[in-house]
């Protein structure tokens, strides 16, 4: 249940990087002017190779600035997005960690493959279909590959999600509303170095928030100032 939780809320923020992870190329970059010459403590990039999009509100360009960490500037626009279709036949997320000598650095890599967000109206996402998403993550002594099948989700509020990370100021007071109204996945698989196991699907009911009291942007900003 837990794991299915996870890939839930995953695949509901992943949607054109709403997730507060999509402005870490630009904290990343912030970051490097803090450090010694041997580089950031991390490294962060994603690699969007095709997107196709019919009667799109937004263009290309626009979505491609989104996935380079300019949620901020687009938020708007993505709350209102109209589209017939939009797809990605893959999405590479790639990061790695520096660590102190002898902690260990961690390597890491999401992929997303075929992936259709389908009859959009006003930032609402009727259908949002990932065919599989496959986590690798390396950490040394460690290596693990996790593989999530045939991810559907239903009614993907765009505005609702941008609110509730603080990346749109909505009424915290506000009563709980969908991110999403339904969610299903197919089976997975979880291997490493030491285990292998095969996971049944499963699905879910509407996942409800309301906004953040807090702004990303200020959280953002609090964090580069603790650097």
């Amino acid at each position: 249940m837990l794991k299915t939780s996870k890939v839930a809320l995953l695949a509901a923020m992943l949607s054109f990087s709403i997730l507060p992870a999509a402005s870490l190329p630009v904290l990343a970059q912030d970051l490097a002017l803090t450090e010694e010459p041997s580089g950031p403590p991390f490294t962060f990039s994603y690699d969007v190779p095709n997107i196709i999009l019919d009667g799109s509100s937004m263009s290309e360009t626009a979505l491609r600035e989104v996935f380079n960490g300019k949620v901020l500037e687009h938020a708007e626009e993505l709350a209102a997005l109209n589209a017939k279709s939009i797809t990605i036949p893959e999405i590479t997320i790639v990061y790695s960690v520096t660590m102190p000598e002898g902690a260990g650095n961690t390597s890491a890599s999401v992929t997303f493959r075929d992936v259709v967000f389908g009859d959009i109206s006003n930032g609402v996402i009727a259908a949002t279909t990932i065919r599989e998403v496959e986590t690798k993550q390396d950490q040394g002594t460690l290596a693990t590959n996790d593989i999530s099948k045939e991810i559907n989700l239903k009614g993907l509020n765009l505005r609702q999600a941008l609110e509730f990370i603080g990346m749109l100021k909505g009424d915290p007071s506000s009563p709980l509303a969908p991110v999403y109204t339904g969610y299903t996945n197919g089976d997975s698989t979880s291997s490493s170095t030491f285990y292998s196991c095969d996971l049944a699907g499963g699905e879910s009911r509407e996942f409800r928030v309301r906004p953040s009291t807090i702004a990303f942007a200020d959280v953002r900003d609090a964090v580069l100032a603790l650097m």
